[in-house]
Order: C-alpha cells, then sequence, then structure tokens
C-alpha cells in the first residue's frame, strides 16, 4: 500500500487538488515606517494564512567559495520567496501574503507574477510626523533609522502605478482599518 492509498487520498483526489482555482498572492509594499510587518502580520491573523517577509530568505552571500554581491543574493532570495508562495498557491492556499521587497526588486516581482492571480498592497503614509516617528522607534526589529530616506521612499510610492493595486494610507489609520480596506476590497474583488 503506498502513503496515498494509507492517508486515504487517491490519485484521482490529489489530482483533483492540484487543479483548484488559484488562490491570490498578496504583495505589500510600502517605505520602512508605513506599516508593512505590522499589516502583514495583522492580516494573515485575519485570513489565516502564510506570511513571509524578504528577509526572511536567509542571505548565504556565497558561491563556490567566491563571495556574491548583494544584488545578486537578494535577487536569488527575491525568485525564491515568489516561487515559495506561488507553490503554496498551487497547493491550494486561498492567500498568500509576501512583503519586505525593494523598489529595485518591483520589476523582477512584476514578472515573477505575471501567471498567478496577485494584489499589490501599496501603503504610504500622508503624516510625515508618524512616519518619522515609527522610523524612530526602537522597538521596531528592522534596525532601519534613516528618516530622510524614509520620507523619500515614501513619496515615490503613490506613484508606482501599478495596475489594479491598493493604495492605503497609513498615516492616520490603525492596523486594524487598514486590514478592514483590504478585507472588504478581497471581497468585493474575489480572484
Amino acid at each position: 500500500m503506498n502513503h496515498r492509498e494509507h492517508d486515504g487520498h487517491s490519485d484521482d483526489n490529489h489530482a483533483r487538488s492540484s487543479t483548484r482555482p488559484s488562490g491570490l498572492i498578496i504583495v505589500i509594499l510600502g517605505a520602512p515606517g508605513t506599516g508593512k510587518t505590522t499589516t502583514l502580520r495583522a492580516l494573515s491573523a485575519r485570513l489565516g494564512c502564510p506570511k513571509f517577509e524578504l528577509s526572511w530568505m536567509p542571505e548565504f552571500s556565497m558561491r563556490d567559495g567566491e563571495r556574491i554581491d548583494y544584488e545578486e543574493d537578494e535577487a536569488i532570495a527575491v525568485d525564491a520567496l515568489v516561487q515559495v508562495a506561488k507553490t503554496y498557491v498551487r497547493h491550494g492556499h486561498r492567500h498568500v501574503l509576501l512583503s519586505d521587497f525593494r523598489l529595485a526588486t518591483l520589476a523582477r516581482v512584476r514578472e515573477l507574477l505575471t501567471d498567478v492571480p496577485h494584489l499589490f498592497v501599496v501603503l504610504h503614509s500622508s503624516d510625515e510626523a508618524a512616519l518619522t516617528s515609527r522610523v524612530l522607534d526602537e522597538s521596531r526589529s528592522s534596525g532601519y533609522r534613516d528618516t530622510a530616506e524614509a520620507v523619500a521612499l515614501n513619496a515615490q510610492y503613490p506613484h508606482l502605478g501599478l495596475p489594479g493595486s491598493l493604495l492605503i494610507d497609513t498615516g492616520r489609520a490603525s492596523v486594524e482599518e487598514v486590514v478592514e480596506i483590504i478585507v472588504k476590497h478581497l471581497q468585493a474583488h474575489p480572484n
């Protein structure tokens, strides 16, 4: 008896499960301090779905004893993380959350997602003081504290022009309100 028979799964059941309708990969973007990690965690809890941040991917930085540069290492991690999300979707997950991509990698992320339903949730803050305060918050795990760069990046996100994306101002919204906006969008636009 093989493991499928033992587990009560026939080959027909396995074939059906691998042809389920696709789920949705949700990519949360934004400048440092806009609430990407907080939103990712809260949305994952609300939807009961897996979440992955690019920083989760290990940085090996070596190939055959030779150091590779950061950009190549990051490109490998981006490809791997998107592949992980696609695998979860193929295995029947309705939603998979990704975050922590830099603007420099956005074109590659878009290219990798062309064959699977996806949604870009773009977070930005219209409240520069709140953004600066968040970036300087010592309890943040990222260690990122460059307020000038965060403000400059934040100004770029509302203008990315990603088709079908959801733009959310986190400047004066609670994380609960941000999550509710995303959930309502998902309900109004089922994939």
